[in-house]
């Protein structure tokens, strides 16, 4: 686990409208900005409730369909503005003393592609949207994603996991941002998120890869920070996220950009370290989104709380990977144990340990109540959302790329460490 360190100022920007004017030409002709819905993209209705924005791609229409299918709606029904404050409506309702600076930003493409309620996606919507911004990436150097909070954190971490090699070689940026107050909130801390969704967009000390934004006020203090895409976690109460085995990369307090040593750390990593070099342009492939999909339904979160005969009853229901969130650094029952080494022994199963502490390593060794089991791997650092998607993944390269554990393992643990949250 990465240990936080101070803040060092990076970049003092006098005025945020003429700070972006200045990259007025990359932001033409090598970034897009992809509306998906959520909090940072309703509008009121009559009665001045929040809805979602009217868009023909819902997730009630969407609910059970195929990867291909919902796809196909996203190119069918996207809809394109020409500037930033024809996407986000409430930007004209703020009063005339809030600087919205992006207002009237230009881009190559602004789209709305849905009007999803993050908290009823599923992986197929997922997947389908992955589908979609990789076709879109041949085209742009940066896409910035606003969407719901609920499933920003999964998205993320799909992202992470098949974009990653192929974004870090070719300097190419994907950011997701969302945010815990409407638009149409006096002062909202919408109008920051974005903010610092466009400077991540257009920093070139920043190499590429998956990027969040999230807004916050700290003792009153509009602040926004800047994480990678893996490792992140939502603070369900309040919609902001943090990372509790890393840190965030940049810190914005109103014109004042401060780094932090995971800057340094982080272009030096990805200098020094092979992530599957193949496996970005073999997910490129126009039949892999379904085989995903299918890796998915493969998949299961366990408690070790719970009965542990609820492993095999998965089992015979189809489950083939099993994420299981132990106790501590990975400790269960003996019971919990029993049921997982006969588990481990049947065929093509995945099993990886989380912890369900709010952070800090799985070592399966370190105690006696350690889940340490022949077949068993580590999730390491990785939260809940990311081990899901890594392990689906795993799934997929086993049945068809023949990875074994110990591929899975040195997969996660690149992963870890190339989002600062384990060390060498």
């Amino acid at each position: 686990m990465r240990n936080k360190n101070s803040l060092k100022l990076f970049k003092r920007i006098y005025k945020w409208q003429d700070y972006f004017h200045g990259f007025d030409n990359y932001f033409k002709t090598k970034i897009g900005f992809i509306a998906q819905g959520g909090t940072i993209d309703s509008i009121l209705n009559e009665n001045s409730k929040l809805v979602p924005s009217p868009h023909p791609v819902v997730t009630s229409k969407t609910i059970g369909k195929k990867v291909s299918y919902i796809n196909k709606l996203y190119l069918k029904h996207q809809t394109s503005a020409k500037i930033l404050g024809n996407l986000f409506g409430w930007s004209y309702s703020q009063g005339k003393d809030v600087a919205i600076p992006w207002k009237n930003q230009e881009l190559k493409i602004i789209k709305r592609i849905s009007s999803f309620d993050s908290g009823q996606e599923d992986h197929t919507h997922f997947l389908s949207f992955l589908d979609y911004v990789m076709k879109q990436l041949e085209n742009l150097e940066v896409i910035i994603i606003s969407q719901g909070t609920d499933s920003l954190v999964n998205k993320a971490s799909l992202f992470t996991a098949v974009l990653s090699p192929y974004l870090y070689a070719s300097h190419k940026k994907v950011i997701f941002v969302g945010s815990s107050e409407s638009g149409y909130k006096e002062d909202t801390l919408a109008i920051p998120n974005v903010t610092g969704a466009l400077f991540t967009a257009v920093e070139k000390r920043l190499p590429g890869g998956i990027y969040i934004v999230s807004a916050s006020r700290i003792d009153g203090e509009e602040t926004v920070e800047v994480f990678q895409g893996l490792g992140v976690v939502k603070l369900h109460s309040d919609g902001i996220f943090h990372s509790p085995n890393s840190e965030a990369i940049f810190t914005i307090r109103k014109n004042l950009v401060f780094e932090s040593a995971l800057l340094k750390d982080l272009i030096e990593r990805i200098k020094s370290i092979e992530l599957l070099p193949y496996l970005s342009r073999f997910y490129f492939q126009d039949h892999i989104p379904d085989r995903l999909e299918e890796a998915f339904n493969k998949t299961s979160i366990e408690s070790v709380e719970n009965d542990p005969r609820i492993l095999i009853s998965h089992y015979n229901m189809g489950k083939r990977v099993f994420i299981v969130r132990a106790r501590g650094s990975g400790t269960a029952s003996l019971a919990w144990k029993k049921q997982l080494e006969i588990l481990s022994k049947k065929k093509n199963v995945i099993i990886i340990i989380t912890t369900s502490a709010d952070s800090g390593d799985v070592n399966l060794r370190k105690y006696e109540a350690g889940l340490d089991i022949d077949g068993v791997i580590s999730g390491r650092t990785l939260r809940e959302e990311a081990a899901l998607t890594l392990a689906a993944i795993s799934y997929d390269l086993r049945m068809h790329e023949k990875f074994n554990n110990q591929d899975i393992q040195q997969l996660i643990e690149r992963y870890c460490y190339l989002s600062g949250m384990i060390g060498e």
